[in-house]
């Protein structure tokens, strides 16, 4: 092979940088996903050529970053994507990092805990949020349960209630009807006993009981808005008024 040929040259490379490329594993399409998406948001989908992102496999895709192993711009990124694969990892096995500062006071009784629990500081911390949240869940079903039971018992009562107001129309619907047939009979008897033709004492009885009515509605004017929907107690007295 020629030394000073381009095959040997990239044969050179291949075999120096070779390693840089080992952290990939071509069996991982997720892996694979997410270095094609990688270079695609740092703008170097030129590194890409040769893959097709749609549909191409990861022996495919080691293949056409192996071709670019002499370039140190391209040695450099992979360093990076690299190591922010690794990042990547640890924070999806150990948890996201945080880091933040906590009063005095606060970290002392962070301190105490620790100690009354027998493990780190760290430890403790997690143990207190994962308390916390827990109870928050805790609070939160109980107060889901409480809503449960009033909206069902809100239920109920308002069930009795259409119901009450059912038998109270019925009541009064009765009572209203007894009512009416008493002053109807009443009115019968007044102009009955006195003198008169046929047409006189119908007009008189129209006469007395339609002030009986009107005497009536204004002793009980709740009764229609009680019961808004029910016959008022002029409605019993149709066939005459």
């Amino acid at each position: 092979m020629n030394r000073c040929g381009p095959e040997y040259v990239m044969s050179y490379f291949y075999g120096k940088y070779e390693a840089l490329l080992s952290w990939i594993d071509p069996s991982s399409e997720r892996q694979i996903g997410w270095i094609s998406s990688y270079l695609s948001k740092k703008g170097r989908t030129d590194f890409l050529e040769g893959y097709s992102v749609l549909g191409g496999s990861g022996t495919e895709l080691v293949q056409a970053l192996r071709k670019h192993l002499g370039d140190e711009d391209f040695r450099g990124l992979i360093l990076s994507m690299r190591g922010a694969w690794y990042q990547k990892k640890y924070r999806e096995s150990n948890g996201r990092q945080v880091s933040f500062q906590l009063p005095e006071k606060v970290a002392s009784e962070l301190d105490q805990i620790a100690r009354e629990r027998g493990c780190s500081k760290t430890q403790a911390l997690r143990q207190v949020i994962s308390d916390a949240a827990k109870g928050r869940q805790r609070v939160k079903r109980q107060s889901r349960e409480k809503i449960n039971r009033l909206e069902n018992h809100l239920k109920k009562l308002r069930s009795k209630k259409v119901e009450a107001e059912s038998v109270r129309d019925r009541v009064i619907s009765v009572l209203l009807g007894r009512l009416s047939d008493d002053i109807k009979s009443g009115c019968l008897e007044e102009v009955t006993g006195s003198d008169g033709d046929g047409g006189a004492a119908n007009e008189r009885f129209e006469v007395l009981l339609g002030k009986r009515v009107s005497e009536l509605e204004r002793l009980v004017p709740e009764v229609q808005q009680i019961r808004p929907q029910g016959k008022t107690i002029r409605d019993f007295f149709d066939d005459y008024l």
